[in-house]
């Protein structure tokens, strides 16, 4: 496996908020290995897209989502897509304060879902 790096949060108690709910875990999960817009989140995770919207500004304030840039979505117009940067995240509580780890990816492992990515885009209409 090709590791990153462990970060702390700067932020603990506003990132273990961000993950406290169903919606923000799927999609965490949803990005964990590949990119995607805030539409195709809502659509792959059954989100209202209101809801994914405010999910995914929460999640990338705290640190634990990244904006990738923006692609060409199917009606022609360039969206901002995103991914996870984590890909555990360790929190412990103290007595000052809950402490909140972030295993990051490491550049190479980012590279590798992207080439990856591109092979699925690539290969799809060839079938």
């Amino acid at each position: 496996m090709v590791s990153g790096t462990t970060e702390v949060s700067s932020r603990p108690v506003e990132a273990v908020e961000a993950m406290g709910d169903s919606y923000s875990l799927a999609i965490l999960s949803a990005l964990s290995n590949q990119t995607m817009s805030v539409q195709e989140v809502s659509d792959s995770v059954d989100v209202p897209i209101a809801t994914a919207y405010r999910r995914v500004e929460e999640l990338e304030d705290t640190g634990l989502l990244e904006e990738m840039g923006k692609e060409m979505n199917d009606e022609g117009r360039r969206v901002k897509v995103y991914r996870s940067r984590v890909e555990e995240v360790h929190v412990s509580f103290r007595e000052d304060g809950p402490r909140v780890e972030l295993d990051t990816k490491s550049d190479a492992r980012r590279s590798i879902d992207d080439a990856w990515r591109e092979i699925q885009e690539n290969s799809g209409g060839e079938e």
